[in-house]
């Protein structure tokens, strides 16, 4: 009868602890809401989206309604509604740089170091000859084996052990897309200013393949087979959804727990009855319920509404509670009791009344699952990013936040030009009425309109008075400009960053300055990513493998360096230098000859991401062996210059044979004695003593150029 009784007692005993939780969650939530983050959150949302309530479309066509056909009356001031959205490509910008920094490439943001002994560094220098049983001990090839020895080999198992851990640990976060939940977790931190990373959480992965078995008559019979293995995961949490603490500070893991809300429909929830773990009693029971609705300090709040379908019946909202529990309520969700192996969670000697860190999952407010931490230090799965961070609190600030004073000074300089330019573009017309009148009938002007003069009227002019109104919108885009130049400043993510030129100068070496100013704010939020996300997320995924891998060979004594992301900023810096270095001292003719060609195109080709262009050294040397030699560059250029000069120097012999010709003949003519084909006669002797003169000049440098080498000839 007892026994019986037993499964009634648990039931009860989680629902009593559900009715705890529940409170619990409401003080999480009444907390987070007395920050006023919440109210911040939703303008910072809508200053993203460019949204006010002046600009909603359904304003804008309640305002556009208020116009009368005629045009003659309004009963209420029109005034411009429009909105000039700065802040959100400026978010984007900022939030993309950070993105494509930290997760542009494939490389790992992080790498795993054997932890440093110093007397093993003293050990190193240890040139004891090491003996074993009184004997010398010696290598595989015969040398005498020393301290050092040792000391070398375990450095080099731990860095191997190292590098299998590292690869274990991406492979895992590959399997997980942790690089698209890192992007959304900067765009969380860009917009709201915290962005919020969930892991290692644990999940039950189902491999399903067809294999090969011998049957008993000798055939091979292929057979369906599933394993199901445990693996942990990461995922970005949209921090409208989280609820720690109020009393943590600026750090989730001093609080007593923390609440993660998620969105589940009703078959999501059926198949969590295939699921270990999960108390099938309460399942079934939440099944027979409709979705409640957890109220919340400020509906709009909600993602995407979700709470009208939570209303509506298509969603459940899902709690999930991170924090310490007694034993007796774990051991009521059955984690008292010894699993297949015979083990139970909970040491049987635990008592009642101690705390042990666990997670419950409620929906309805009723708890459906309960486990253990999975790690022994107890750490919530959760780390959490700022973009500018509050030293009081978890919450910091996103870019929309910093700019919104110059949003509000854009806007209404914005709408005070659209204002000004629909004043100005036409003018203000009064007209006497008692006057003119209209043939139509009707006030408003148009073209070609015939109008009807009283006929005391003597000048139609007086009738009509026209008022031209100064045209301000140049003053209020001077405004909009300085708005813009503020909030470059506000922010330190200059417009360059966004494509723009902007003022940038038009020199190599002042646009290399300007960009490493503006990485500035770049650089620190990259380390600021790796303190805040890379250390103890990573460092948690190594606790889980040292606890849970079945791969011995990558156990060991590690720690995490996260000097990726700071490198990866250096990176960025360096193909950038290599691209403006190739364009300028390439083909430099002074400082050519001290590059080398092949690592010079390399580092270029990784730059621009096409590594794989590269073609093998040994190709390109054979490659080029197997061409028509051909001479030397600088070699054809004189040769060029040479020949040229020959032409010019014959050219000018020419001229100058044909000028003695005339002078000649001239004189001769003038003195009587200048015969029928004398000057032709006077033009070929004068040519041929000039070629005999020149073959002479040649034979002289061809012999001397002979003895210049040879050392004879002359």
């Amino acid at each position: 009868m007892q026994e019986e009784q037993e499964p009634i007692k648990r039931l009860q005993h989680i629902d009593a602890l559900s009715s705890v939780l529940a409170s619990r969650r409401g003080e999480f939530v009444t907390g987070r809401q007395k920050t006023g983050v919440e109210r911040r959150w939703v303008e910072d949302l809508d200053s993203y989206f460019g949204r006010d309530g002046s600009s909603s479309p359904a304003d804008v066509v309640q305002a556009a309604q208020q116009r009368d056909a005629g045009g003659t009356t309004r009963k209420t001031a029109i005034r411009s509604q429009v909105l000039i959205n700065i802040i959100g490509p400026k978010t984007d910008a900022g939030c993309a740089r950070v993105q494509e920094l930290l997760f542009g490439s494939d490389e790992r943001n992080f790498a795993v170091e054997p932890t440093p002994v110093a007397k093993l560094a003293t050990l190193q220098r240890d040139t004891r000859p090491v003996t074993i049983g009184g004997q010398p001990a010696v290598t595989p090839e015969g040398q005498q084996l020393k301290v050092s020895d040792i000391v070398e080999m375990d450095r080099k198992e731990a860095i191997e052990r190292a590098s299998m851990m590292e690869d274990e640990i991406a492979d895992q976060l590959d399997e997980c897309s942790y690089n698209e939940s890192g992007r959304r977790v900067i765009f969380y931190a860009a917009v709201f200013g915290t962005g919020i990373m969930c892991g290692p959480t644990v999940i039950s992965r189902t491999s399903r393949a067809w294999l090969p078995v011998p049957a008993s008559d000798g055939k091979i019979r292929w057979t369906y087979h599933s394993v199901t293995d445990l693996r942990p995961m990461s995922r970005a949490v949209d921090p409208r959804n989280f609820f720690p603490d109020p009393a943590c500070g600026n750090n989730i893991q001093n609080g007593s727990g923390c609440f993660e809300r998620q969105y589940i429909t009703k078959r999501q929830i059926r198949e969590l009855l295939r699921e270990p773990g999960y108390i099938k009693e309460n399942i079934y029971k939440v099944l027979s319920q409709k979705p409640m609705v957890t109220p919340l300090a400020t509906v709009n709040l909600d993602p995407k509404s979700a709470s009208e379908l939570v209303t509506s019946g298509e969603l459940y909202e899902m709690w999930i509670y991170y924090g310490e529990f007694e034993v007796r309520d774990l051991r009521a969700a059955g984690l008292g009791d010894p699993d297949e192996t015979g083990m139970s969670p909970i040491p049987p000697e635990a008592n009642d009344d101690d705390a042990i860190q666990g997670c419950a999952v409620l929906i309805n407010d009723v708890v459906i699952k309960m486990a253990l931490n999975p790690l022994d230090s107890g750490e919530y799965p959760y780390d959490v990013y700022n973009w500018r961070r509050d030293e009081d609190s978890i919450w910091g600030y996103g870019i929309p936040h910093a700019m919104r004073v110059q949003q509000a000074v854009s806007t209404a300089a914005w709408r005070m030009a659209m204002d000004s330019a629909t004043m100005v573009a036409g003018p203000q017309v009064i007209v006497k009425r008692s006057c003119i009148t209209p043939m139509d009938g009707s006030w408003q002007l148009s073209p070609r309109k015939f109008w009807s003069a009283a006929e005391e009227l003597d000048d139609v002019r007086k009738a009509f008075t026209i008022v031209e109104f100064g045209n301000r919108v140049p003053d209020m885009i001077q405004l909009i400009d300085v708005a813009s130049k503020l909030a470059d400043q506000e922010t330190a993510l200059p417009v360059m960053m966004q494509g723009e030129r902007g003022s940038a100068p038009d020199t190599v070496g002042g646009m290399t300055i300007l960009m490493n100013n503006a990485n500035t704010l770049i650089k620190r939020l990259v380390k600021q990513f790796d303190d805040q996300i890379t250390v103890p997320h990573i460092r948690r995924y190594f606790e889980w493998n040292m606890l849970y891998s079945r791969r011995e060979e990558i156990k060991g004594d590690f720690f995490i360096s996260p000097r990726g992301s700071s490198a990866l900023v250096v990176r960025d810096q360096k193909n950038q230098s290599a691209m403006q270095f190739a364009a300028t001292f390439a083909n430099h003719p002074r400082f050519g000859d001290w590059i080398d060609e092949e690592k010079l195109i390399r580092q270029v080709a990784e730059a621009i991401h096409l590594p794989g262009i590269i073609r093998n050294q040994a190709d390109v040397t054979a490659e080029r062996a197997n061409r028509q030699p051909q001479d030397d560059p600088k070699l054809a250029v004189a040769r060029l210059q040479a020949q040229t000069a020959k032409e010019i120097a014959e050219l000018n012999a020419q001229v100058r044979i044909e000028e003695i010709s005339r002078k000649i003949a001239a004189d001769l003519e003038k003195a009587g004695l200048l015969r029928e084909n004398d000057a032709e006669k006077i033009k070929a002797m004068i040519a041929q003593t000039v070629i005999e003169s020149r073959a002479k000049e040649n034979l002289f440098n061809a012999e001397l150029a002979v003895k210049a080498q040879y050392g004879s000839g002359i």
